[in-house]
C-alpha cells in the first residue's frame, strides 16, 4: 500500500444515513462537512509530503492513450485529441490542426520536431508553436502507426500495415527494415545501449536482430504472442504482451512473471536505471527494484492504466487511464510500499508460525522508521531505512484456539501504516512428542526442536531418562527450580480429560512426590550440563497420565498424552 492522507467522503454520508436530508437536515450536512473538511485540512499539513507524493494532475474528456514531456512542454495523447501544457500540467490547449485523425499512438521528440502517431492518420512532425502538424505519409506510407520513440539521432516507427520504419537523420529520410518478419503488423521497439534491438509484432511474437540497417534480417525470440510494449531492465528484456509479462532476453529462455495470475493484459512498461514500472489493465500500476519482486503502486486508486510516462530529470511519473484521469507520481519524495495484509493460515496452538514482509521505498527520498508489534510476534529487526526486508516468528503459546487478525505497525517519517497478520490456531486435543536415544532432536506434534541435552539410557538401571522441562512444557505445565531447597516443582492446571497434576522431586533423590503422595523412582533425577534435570521417561510420562511406546530398532520414544 501507499501511505497517503485520503479523506473518504462515505464516512459523512453514514452519519446522516439513518434519516432522510431535508431543509435545515441539509444545511446542517453542509455545515458539518465544512467543518470537518477544515479540521482535516490542520489534521494533514504535517504529512503533506504524503499527500503531495500521489495526486490527480488533471482529467480528460478521453482515453489518455500517450504521455511525453521534455521538460519545457507536456503533452497528452488521447484517443481523440492532442493536449498541450507549458506550465507542468496546469493548464492545457488542445492542439489538432493539421491531423486528419486525432486518436494518437505515439509521441516523441528527435531534434527541434515533435513526431506524433495517429491510429488512422499515419505520422506527423512539427512544433508546439507552428500554426499546424505537418503529415509524413509520403515517408511513412501506413496510416496505422502504433509505437513512436527515438534515440540520438534516429526515430523509429512501429505500424501495423507496412512494418518497421527507422530515420537516422531526425526524420529527413526513412529506410524499411522487415526482413525475416512473417508479418507487417509491428507493434512495439526497443534499441538497448549495446545496440542489440527487438521488435514486437502483433500476434506474431518478438524478435531481434544485432544490426540495424537495409541487411538485417530479423530473429524470432518469443513466438505467437501480440507484443504491447518493450523494456530493459537490470539486464534482462521485460516484454509487455496481451496476455502477460515477460522475462529473458537473447540466449536466456522466456519466463512469465506470475505476479498477477491469468492473463493480464500489459498496457505499458518505463524505466529508469534502478526501477521498472509496469501498467496492467484491470489491476493497476507495478514497480520493480530488482527486477522479480514486484509490489502495486497505487492499491487501486488507478485500475484502468493505459500509459506511463517517466520524466528522469524530475523523478515525475505520469499515469493516463481509460477514464481520462492523469496521475502524478512525485518519485523525488520517500514512498513507502508494502503489502497490508498477510495469511500465515493454521496452526496447532503451542506451535510457531514464521512470515516476512517487505517496506520498500519506490521513492528516491529518504524513508526510516520503526516496527511494532504485540509481544507474541518476534521481529528479526524493529528499525527500517530504506527498503527492508522483515522477518518474524508468531509464537502461540499464551494464546487460545481462535482466528485471529493482528496488526504489525509501521511508524516511519511519512506516516504510519499497519500490516494485518491472520492467523488461526487450532485447538489440540492429543499432544505427540517423539525423541530418539542420544539426539537433540526432538519433535512435537511434527514441530523439530533442538533440544539443550539428549535423551540418553542409564547404564546401571537400564532406564531411559528424559529432559524434564522439555516434556512438562509441551504437555503445558509450568516448572520451577527452588535452587535453596534444590527442588523441581512442575504444575498443571485440570483439562477436559486429566486432573490437575502437582509434582515435587529433588535431584539425586528417589523419592518424589505427585499430588503430595510419595512416589518411588527406578533411578534419581540428575543434572547434566548445561544445567538440565533428567528424570526417568515413564515417572514423568506416566505421571501427566500419557501413554509411551518404544521403537528399539530406530531407538526412538513416542509420548502421547491426551488434553
Amino acid at each position: 500500500m501507499v501511505i497517503a492522507p485520503i479523506v473518504n467522503l462515505k464516512i459523512f454520508v453514514q452519519v446522516f444515513q439513518a434519516k432522510t436530508l431535508r431543509g435545515h437536515d441539509m444545511r446542517k450536512l453542509f455545515t458539518f462537512i465544512v467543518f470537518i473538511l477544515l479540521v482535516f485540512s490542520i489534521l494533514i499539513l504535517p504529512f503533506s509530503v504524503i499527500g503531495n507524493s500521489v495526486g490527480n494532475l488533471n482529467q480528460f474528456p478521453y482515453p489518455i492513450t500517450l504521455i511525453f514531456s521534455d521538460g519545457n512542454n507536456l503533452l497528452i495523447g488521447t484517443e481523440s485529441g492532442l493536449f498541450i501544457s507549458n506550465d507542468e500540467g496546469r493548464g492545457f490547449v488542445q492542439k489538432n490542426s493539421g491531423l486528419s485523425d486525432t486518436h494518437i499512438t505515439g509521441i516523441v521528440r528527435s531534434g527541434d520536431k515533435y513526431f506524433i502517431g495517429t491510429s488512422e492518420g499515419g505520422l506527423y512532425a512539427g512544433n508546439v508553436k507552428d500554426q499546424k502538424w505537418i503529415s509524413f505519409s509520403n515517408k511513412v506510407n501506413c496510416p496505422t502507426i502504433s509505437s513512436v520513440s527515438s534515440k540520438d539521432n534516429m526515430i523509429f516507427v512501429t505500424s501495423l500495415c507496412t512494418g518497421f520504419h527507422v530515420s537516422f537523420d531526425y526524420g529527413s529520410t526513412w529506410l524499411d527494415i522487415n526482413s525475416g518478419l512473417p508479418t507487417q503488423k509491428t507493434t512495439s521497439f526497443i534499441s538497448t545501449e549495446s545496440g542489440r534491438n527487438f521488435l514486437g509484432t502483433e500476434d506474431s511474437g518478438l524478435y531481434y536482430s544485432e544490426s540495424l540497417d537495409e541487411k538485417t534480417v530479423w530473429q524470432n525470440l518469443l513466438p505467437e504472442y501480440s507484443v504491447t510494449s518493450l523494456s530493459y531492465f537490470m539486464g534482462s528484456l521485460f516484454v509487455g504482451t496481451s496476455s502477460g509479462l515477460f522475462k529473458g532476453n537473447v540466449g536466456i529462455k522466456f519466463q512469465k512473471m506470475d505476479f498477477i495470475g491469468g492473463e493480464p493484459y500489459i498496457a505499458g512498461i518505463i524505466y529508469n536505471n534502478d526501477r521498472l514500472f509496469v501498467a496492467i489493465q484491470n489491476f493497476g500500476v507495478f514497480v520493480t527494484l530488482d527486477g522479480i519482486n514486484f509490489y502495486d503502486v497505487l492499491q487501486g486508486q488507478v485500475l484502468f492504466p493505459r500509459s506511463l510516462y517517466l520524466e528522469n530529470s524530475s523523478r515525475k511519473l505520469y499515469i493516463g487511464d481509460n477514464n481520462g484521469n492523469l496521475s502524478l507520481i512525485d518519485l523525488s519524495l520517500p514512498l513507502l510500499v508494502c503489502r497490508t495484509k498477510i495469511d500465515l493460515g493454521v496452526v496447532n496452538e503451542g506451535n510457531k508460525l514464521s512470515g516476512s514482509f517487505s517496506i520498500v521505498n519506490i521513492g528516491y527520498g529518504a524513508l526510516n522508521g520503526t516496527i511494532f508489534a504485540p509481544a507474541f510476534i518476534k521481529l528479526n529487526k524493529t528499525n527500517f531505512i530504506n527498503t527492508s526486508s522483515i522477518n518474524f516468528i508468531v509464537d502461540t503459546a499464551e494464546l487460545s484456539p481462535d482466528n485471529y487478525t493482528v496488526p504489525i505497525k509501521i511508524s516511519s517519517n511519512i506516516g504510519a501504516q499497519n500490516i494485518y497478520i491472520s492467523f488461526k490456531v487450532l485447538e489440540v486435543t492429543e499432544i505427540k512428542i517423539t525423541l530418539t536415544i542420544d539426539s537433540k532432536d526432538a519433535y512435537v506434534n511434527g514441530e523439530k526442536i533442538l533440544l539443550d541435552a539428549p535423551p540418553f539410557i542409564d547404564k546401571q538401571s537400564s532406564r531411559t531418562l528424559v529432559p524434564l522441562r522439555f516434556i512438562s512444557q509441551a504437555f503445558g505445565a509450568e516448572v520451577e527450580w527452588d535452587e535453596k531447597l534444590r527442588k523441581v516443582t512442575i504444575k498443571k492446571a485440570p483439562t477436559k480429560n486429566n486432573p490437575a497434576i502437582l509434582i515435587e522431586l529433588w535431584p539425586g533423590d528417589k523419592t518424589a512426590k505427585v499430588n503430595l503422595k510419595s512416589v518411588e523412582l527406578d533411578v534419581a533425577p540428575v543434572i547434566i550440563p548445561p544445567g538440565r534435570t533428567m528424570v526417568p521417561l515413564r515417572f514423568i510420562s506416566e505421571s501427566f497420565g500419557s501413554s509411551v511406546s518404544w521403537d528399539g530398532i530406530n531407538r526412538r520414544i513416542t509420548i502421547i498424552y491426551k488434553r
